[in-house]
């Protein structure tokens, strides 16, 4: 997680990607290191919200519905609901048990 605040990309089969103006999607988006990813990727993209000309997705997806409301809450909390909308930060969640695949169908 701390890998973000250093190196503003990710890699993915060996290209690189830029963490704003994406489609980021995030199993276990209710809590634990999918709460705390998003935590970083939205921060990240706060500090280079004035570069940033398109919107940047975060996808949460959680198979409890509880804890995926829960961590929203707190991303709303934190940053501001419309701090978020005003960065180009869009929050979108799914309830979706990735062990099944007629879930991650309807997700996808």
């Amino acid at each position: 997680l701390l890998v973000l605040s250093h190196f503003p990309w990710i890699v993915v089969r060996n290209r690189k990607y830029e963490v704003a103006e994406r489609a980021i999607l995030i199993t276990g988006g209710g809590g634990g290191l999918g709460k705390s990813l998003a935590h970083k990727i939205i921060e990240h993209v706060y500090t280079r919200s004035q570069m940033v000309t398109k919107p940047t997705y975060v996808i949460l997806i959680d198979v409890c519905e509880e804890s995926l409301e829960a961590g929203v809450e707190e991303l709303k909390l934190k940053f501001g609901e419309s701090k978020l909308k005003d960065v180009g930060v869009e929050v979108l969640t799914y309830i979706c048990d990735i062990s099944n695949f007629s879930d991650v169908k309807s997700v996808a």
